[in-house]
């Protein structure tokens, strides 16, 4: 359930808003950046096992980083119509040191700014919404293998 629940926000979160100004999320990021109580946050989600499964769920050829090949294949199960140019900016928002891919630390500070964000009715909705994705087993559980075949 921890891994299902972070995926969901990780897809929440990344899809772009109404409104949505990369320049304003960077600056956002980098102001982070600057907190020495975030960058530790952020480094204990490192440690994380079900981020670090997470990440690895879009990290699909276990390059240690998402390309936005990868980001497209993932978004798709939530929003079909998404298109190459708006997973770019996805990629943009999230990609702090301009690379054009996303490794586990640009994950994670995303995720930590998200983590600050959502409530708890939040997350709860987005955990709902992302299990009728899959067809659970008999005691409603989706196991890493099924999120594996599905996302691949």
């Amino acid at each position: 359930i921890d891994e299902m629940n972070t995926l969901s926000r990780s897809l929440h979160g990344l899809l772009p808003a109404a409104g949505w100004q990369r320049n304003a999320n960077m600056t956002e990021t980098r102001r982070r950046l600057q907190d020495p109580v975030f960058v530790r946050a952020v480094s204990e989600l490192m440690k994380d096992p079900h981020m670090c499964a997470t990440f690895e769920l879009f990290d699909s050829n276990a390059t240690g980083y998402v390309s936005v090949e990868e980001l497209e294949r993932m978004i798709h199960f939530v929003n079909p119509h998404q298109t190459k140019g708006e997973s770019m900016l996805i990629i943009d928002e999230v990609d702090a040191n301009g690379d054009g891919k996303v490794d586990l630390w640009e994950f994670c500070v995303h995720m930590q700014i998200m983590r600050e964000r959502t409530t708890v009715a939040d997350a709860t909705y987005e955990i709902e919404q992302a299990f009728l994705l899959f067809e659970p087993d008999v005691e409603g559980f989706v196991s890493k293998e099924d999120l594996r075949r599905v996302f691949m």
